[in-house]
């Protein structure tokens, strides 16, 4: 019986990259009838036939699909996957050898709706070789997803967690197709109904930042249209708290109130990486967020740093301070 799929999208990845990933997923020690892999190929212009040929393993699936984006492929290996807990890996990254094991074990005895682990960041600098290791596995009290959002600040790459598959089908949780940052609301929708979450050390993933990643385009067409998705998924997620209120309780509340205030520090300053001017920046939080709740930033007891930036992003001065203080950046891969 399948326990975890592992779901890698991939498009037009030089093969050493692709092949790092693969090989890496095949360095783990789990047993050859508990795991799948799905490599999705989303169009690619050479598909990579080579991976059926050079891996012989029953337990690789190469699944094609016509050009339509990371969620895409990544909704495809959802719909097709028959383990228990899904994971998601990038086809750019890749895993730590051996590191997945004990989080298997925690997997099969507390059974959680979501197991978090860490990662590490790798860059060209650091010729994408990680550089921590786990000491000591160990694991954190199960709480909720929603206590979870609650009292921290909750990272959206869907790469950082096993999932339950169960959840995903009946909460009817996908990727919103077209989307940048769509790990986003994905990532917020999954912890919001998740009964039980485990936290583990395991430094499990590599994420790896490289120029010519989708996340990572400088064009001015990909600026604008991460600034427009970003600010959908605030929309969104808005839309997804209304419809909940009825139904939710006073954590869930909680907890998505404090995401979607962070998303809204994530919004303001992305606009600023992005060469938006502070008059421009005043313009979208007035005309986008403000209408939808989420600007000016609520008073919160979340941290010093959010206190100081809430003091400044909420007035005209303070956002023209903001300007001054932010650097402009090519946006990282997220």
């Amino acid at each position: 019986m399948i326990f975890l799929s592992i779901i890698v999208p991939h498009y037009n990845l030089p093969r050493d990259l692709l092949a790092r990933c693969i090989d890496s997923l095949f360095k783990q020690e789990i047993e050859q009838e508990e795991f799948e892999i799905i490599v999705v190929d989303d169009g690619s212009d050479e598909k990579p036939f080579w991976i059926e040929e050079h891996y012989r393993r029953n337990e690789l699936k190469l699944v094609e699909i016509e050009h339509a984006g990371l969620s895409a492929a990544r909704n495809k290996g959802i719909e097709i996957s028959q383990g228990k807990y899904i994971m998601f890996v990038d086809s750019d990254d890749y895993l730590q050898p051996h590191s997945i094991k004990e989080c298997i074990e925690t997997l099969h005895t507390e059974a959680p709706h979501i197991l978090r682990f860490r990662y590490n960041v790798c860059t060209a600098r650091n010729n994408f070789k990680s550089d921590k290791t786990t000491k000591e596995y160990s694991t954190s009290n199960t709480i909720s997803g929603a206590a979870y959002m609650e009292s921290r600040n909750l990272p959206g790459c869907a790469w950082s967690y096993f999932v339950s598959r169960d959840l995903l089908m009946n909460r009817n949780i996908r990727f919103r197709e077209g989307m940048y940052h769509e790990d986003e609301e994905f990532s917020t929708i999954a912890h919001y109904h998740a009964a039980s979450l485990v936290e583990t050390n395991a430094i499990v993933y590599n994420y790896c930042i490289r120029k010519g990643s989708i996340t990572t385009s400088p064009s001015a067409a990909t600026i604008n249209k991460r600034i427009e998705d970003m600010l959908i998924t605030l929309e969104k997620l808005t839309e997804f708290g209304k419809e909940q209120e009825q139904q939710s309780n006073s954590i869930q509340k909680r907890g998505l109130r404090r995401k979607l205030t962070m998303l809204t520090v994530d919004n303001i300053l992305n606009l600023f990486y992005n060469k938006k001017s502070a008059k421009e920046v005043i313009s979208i939080c007035n005309e986008r967020i403000a209408p939808i709740g989420l600007y000016p930033l609520p008073e919160a007891e979340y941290s010093l740093k959010y206190k100081l930036f809430r003091k400044l992003a909420n007035n005209s001065k303070g956002v023209h301070i903001l300007r001054m203080l932010l650097p402009n950046h090519t946006p990282e891969k997220r």
